[in-house]
């Protein structure tokens, strides 16, 4: 038990004997303390020309991988390994593909590897946010391309901080970033 709370364990779920000496409620806290702490998410960037139904079920976005990554001669091997390594996979409806792993080295193996989705090549990322970087204002490449940028024009006269405050209270969202047009690229 102290080597699966340390997670040195790599366990997909709660050791079974947990079922046994616990009450249900028990159960339930760790059930949730593991999926908070044991298991991993990656996230994949979907293009504009995936086309899925807005929270599609887990079967549905596995069946769309698994076609994209098979044929009659490669692939079921990967695929099977895959399967066997998520735990569910959910789609926002908007772009992002969520895949929960049912722990951190299995995400691990996972992590920067290219699938196909439909006819679109998706890349596994870590985009977590440590507890420590929440409020800092800054991102790791994945992170960043989770974001959205948006160009304004015809704005000239309204500032750059009344067009900030307008996005924050029109969206509700968090505005990371807000600057007027550059005649040459930057790297953040």
């Amino acid at each position: 038990m102290v080597a699966y709370m340390e997670g040195r364990l790599d366990l997909p779920h709660p050791p079974n004997f947990i079922k046994e000496i616990r009450i249900a409620d028990h159960r339930a806290l760790l059930e949730d303390c593991h999926e908070e702490h044991f298991n991993a998410t990656l996230t994949a960037n979907l293009p504009p020309t995936v086309r899925i139904a807005r929270h599609a079920p887990h079967a549905e976005l596995f069946k769309e991988i698994f076609h994209a990554n098979t044929d009659k001669r490669f692939g079921a091997e990967l695929m099977r390994t895959f399967q066997a390594d998520v735990k569910r996979l959910t789609f926002d409806g908007l772009h992002t593909l969520y895949v929960v792993f049912f722990s951190r080295h299995a995400a691990s193996k996972w992590t920067k590897k290219a699938l196909r989705f439909q006819k679109a090549v998706i890349v596994l990322q870590d985009t977590a946010r440590a507890v420590r970087e929440a409020g800092t204002g800054s991102f790791n490449p994945a992170q960043l391309e989770m974001q959205y940028a948006v160009r304004v024009y015809g704005v000239d006269t309204l500032g750059l901080v009344a067009l900030s405050r307008a996005f924050r209270q029109f969206s509700g969202a968090e505005v990371l970033d807000v600057e007027y047009a550059r005649a040459t690229k930057t790297e953040i």
